[in-house]
């Protein structure tokens, strides 16, 4: 009922943008989740693998093979966050999205909007993916 009621309060001209804008949008929005999940965990495991580092300095009883699998951990998580840069890749996708989710939100509230500004918002969205790679 709260649900229904909002997305119809939501839409004054009981207009609503075809399926594939909703379907792209929540693809940018998956996109940027997954890709910004991948930095914190890199993060996250690089400040672990280093703090365990810095304790195994100090700790004269741990095996050669843990020192060093650890050791190697640390760098490459640390290298992996430092060169892939995720977040960036992420920032292109939710850019993305909020410009196709402005697109739809024009589309349902101003009365005489034609589908021709959600294929502009959809080159512009597809544009900046594009150049985000490059």
């Amino acid at each position: 009922m709260g649900k229904k009621f909002f997305e119809e309060s939501e839409k004054p001209y009981k207009k609503k943008a075809p399926e594939m804008y909703y379907h792209k949008q929540r693809m940018f929005r998956i996109c940027y989740g997954f890709f910004i999940g991948v930095h914190y965990f890199l993060v996250v495991a690089s400040i672990s693998f280093t703090t365990i580092t810095i304790y195994m300095v100090m700790d004269e009883d741990l095996s050669l093979f843990i020192r060093i699998f650890v050791s190697v951990m640390a760098t490459i998580t640390t290298t992996l966050q430092t060169i892939l840069r995720f977040d960036k890749v992420g920032e292109g996708y939710i850019c993305a999205m909020r410009i196709i989710e402005q697109a739809i939100l024009e589309y349902e509230d101003i009365e005489g909007m034609e589908l021709s500004v959600l294929l502009q918002a959809n080159k512009e969205a597809e544009q900046m993916i594009h150049n985000m790679h490059q």
